[in-house]
């Protein structure tokens, strides 16, 4: 019988250049595929080890990688084409904070999740310095978005309610996000509840630059009708940065003298005595807001006692330090506002007179021995 013989033959597969270059994209490399035959030359060359192969590869590799991420992170941001900061002319505004530019240029606010807010006439160079930030912290690393306030505010108005929170998402978890031209066009108030949002997700969380030609307390103007402004003032500044046009500058007054009434005095004396005694206290800020000194207006218009303010601001500074140390840490204090409730808890249920010493004496030994949580608030909420 004859037996039938299989011949097996294995296949040989001829690796070109080219087929290899396909198979190196295929497992997703980026640099070696494009210059596959310069890098065989220099390894042969050279007489490279397999080791010192393998070295040269991840270099190439890593540095094609950052290069691609560079320029996707450079095209996502939108900060388009702008001056460099070496062209900037610090003499046009008559006054400028140079050294706070300077140190935001570091980057070192990013890492405290500070806002920069750039407030200016127009042509003073505000989205000029913003975009140079920007530029800054997509060079070192970080993702960065940069949106005028129109294009930003449109985009969120116009998505389904769907796409509208995966957009949210985004400007709320870029490494930057800075806001450009607020001001310059009025919105509705569907647009500052959507700019309220945007702030509001990265509070203490993301850093944020601002540039606006309006200052705040004409931001009523720019979001009319629009009940959030409060809260949306309360929790974007942390540092701002005020540019003045050289032949905008109003003239310095003549003093003629304090004109003021004795009634208008004793509202002023009021006022400075509330403000210091809030900002004496922890957790405080550094600075009072115009929103801090209407609140201690009305207090005066409302006749309310200092003392009992005093005992106020002084109770509720005593339960924040009474509060478990197992608990969550308390956020900072932004605003006299935050004590109003107190405030009206001791007009319904008056403490006895002598209570104020023993409130002063008593916060005056828990200061000395305060918790690492405990301490001054280096923001300031000034409006």
């Amino acid at each position: 019988m004859n037996s039938l013989a299989t011949k097996t033959t294995t296949p040989t597969i001829a690796t070109t250049s080219s087929n290899l270059s396909s198979q190196l994209q295929h497992i997703g490399l980026c640099a070696l595929p494009t210059q596959l035959d310069d890098f065989i030359a220099r390894a042969t060359k050279s007489r490279w080890s397999t080791r010192q192969i393998l070295e040269q590869l991840v270099k190439a590799e890593a540095a094609e990688r950052s290069r691609r991420s560079l320029e996707r992170r450079l095209r996502i941001s939108g900060i388009k084409t702008f001056k460099p900061i070496a062209d900037f002319d610090w003499s046009w505004p008559s006054k400028i904070e140079r050294d706070v530019i300077e140190r935001a240029l570091t980057l070192d606010f990013m890492g405290s999740a500070l806002n920069l807010i750039l407030v200016g006439r127009n042509g003073l160079g505000k989205t000029m310095i913003a975009q140079n930030i920007c530029h800054a912290a997509v060079l070192a690393g970080h993702s960065v978005l940069f949106r005028s306030a129109a294009a930003l505010l449109e985009e969120l108005h116009r998505q389904s309610p769907e796409g509208r929170r995966r957009k949210l998402r985004t400007y709320a978890n870029v490494g930057l996000l800075c806001i450009d031209e607020v001001g310059y066009l009025s919105f509705d108030d569907k647009a500052a509840d959507l700019l309220y949002e945007v702030v509001n997700r990265r509070y203490e969380r993301k850093p944020l630059i601002l540039t606006t030609n309006r200052p705040f307390k004409e931001w009523n103007e720019v979001f009319p009708n629009a009940t959030c402004i409060v809260t949306l003032l309360d929790l974007a500044p942390s540092c701002r940065l005020h540019c003045h046009r050289r032949q905008q500058l109003p003239r310095p007054r003549k003093r003629a003298g304090d004109r003021r009434t004795p009634e208008e005095k004793m509202t002023a004396a009021y006022v400075a005595a509330v403000l210091t005694l809030y900002l004496d206290l922890p957790d405080t800020p550094l600075r009072p807001s115009p929103l801090d000194q209407s609140l201690a207006r009305k207090l005066h218009e409302q006749s309310v006692p200092l003392p009992l303010v005093e005992s106020a601001l002084l109770f509720a500074t005593l339960r924040r330090f009474s509060r478990p140390s197992d608990l969550p840490p308390l956020p900072k204090i932004r605003s006299l506002a935050y004590f109003l409730p107190v405030i009206e808890e001791l007009q319904q249920q008056p403490l006895p007179d002598s209570y104020l010493d023993y409130l002063r004496l008593k916060l005056r030994k828990l200061s000395l021995h305060a918790r690492p949580d405990v301490q001054k608030n280096t923001f300031s909420d000034d409006r």
